[in-house]
């Protein structure tokens, strides 16, 4: 399972490297630390946009946005459900960059409790905070096979 870097001035990430395609960056100006920017995520594969979202489920934070919210109450999902699939679906395509902000948006699939199959779209605004876009379920579809 994928592990944040160590964090904090000292360490091996002060300058710019990549660890697991996820870029940390520090300023530096005339010579004086300022501090960490935010955490670039860059698009990830599969296994390690799981294992992230994972770790974002686990110690880090789950934001929802306000038309996530929306489609939650349209679709009769409940968070309850939307966090069973967060938990315990799979992401079965290639992320997509989301042309307003420049992120990479996933989708997470899987059943809720119910039996409905939902996806969720989210993106990573840092390597510690996932952000839910949307939600919806599939049912004209069909389901994936695992």
């Amino acid at each position: 399972m994928w592990t944040p870097p160590p964090r904090g001035r000292g360490s091996d990430w002060d300058s710019l490297e990549c660890f697991a395609s996820v870029c940390f960056a520090s300023v530096l100006t005339s010579g004086l630390y300022v501090g960490k920017l935010p955490t670039l995520v860059q698009c990830l594969r599969l296994q390690e946009s799981t294992d992230l979202l994972r770790f974002c489920i686990e110690q880090g934070e789950i934001v929802w946005g306000k038309h996530f919210k929306e489609e939650l109450s349209k679709e009769g999902i409940s968070l309850t459900d939307a966090w069973w699939v967060l938990r315990r679906g799979r992401i079965f395509d290639a992320p997509e960059p989301d042309i307003k902000t420049g992120e990479w948006k996933y989708r997470i699939e899987g059943h809720e409790p119910g039996g409905k199959w939902l996806a969720i779209v989210f993106s990573f605004k840092t390597v510690e905070r996932a952000f839910l876009i949307t939600v919806f379920s599939i049912e004209a579809r069909g389901k994936r096979t695992k």
